[in-house]
């Protein structure tokens, strides 16, 4: 698109999504998105710099592949894209419908889950060309 990022919106983007989603060195990301992309620049290269986290690249999305090395590389986290997401899960299970939406209380009901169980929270803050934190 030709937008253009500023390091200091670039460093403020990638250090408070590293915060707010608790990101720290011992975190380990599948990457999948491109890194041209503003996703896939500051969730699979920028906040994994600014941790000293590792990042696991996938160079293009292959639901299988990216099964594989989610569990060779015992991945922490993954910022997808919503097809990605439905594609993967559709591997796991035989879906005949998928929904997912936001709720209010999304933060205190994701504190409260038990380790076992998992939850997908989509969060925006802004228009997509002021580079939001997205976390999916």
């Amino acid at each position: 698109k030709g937008c253009i990022h500023r390091h200091r919106q670039v460093m403020h983007t990638a250090i408070a999504s590293a915060m707010w989603s608790s990101v720290n060195s011992e975190d380990r990301s599948l990457c999948v998105l491109p890194m041209f992309h503003v996703t896939g620049m500051q969730h699979c290269m920028n906040i994994g710099m600014y941790t000293g986290g590792s990042g696991v690249i996938l160079t293009r999305w292959n639901r299988e592949a990216a099964g594989k090395l989610i569990e060779r590389y015992k991945c922490t986290r993954w910022t997808s894209v919503p097809t990605m997401l439905i594609d993967f899960l559709a591997s796991l299970f035989h879906w005949t419908f998928l929904l997912a939406g936001g709720e209010p209380d999304a933060q205190r009901r994701s504190q409260q889950r038990r380790p076992q169980q998992f939850a997908i929270n989509l969060h925006m803050f802004a228009p997509p060309r002021r580079m939001p934190p997205l976390r999916l």
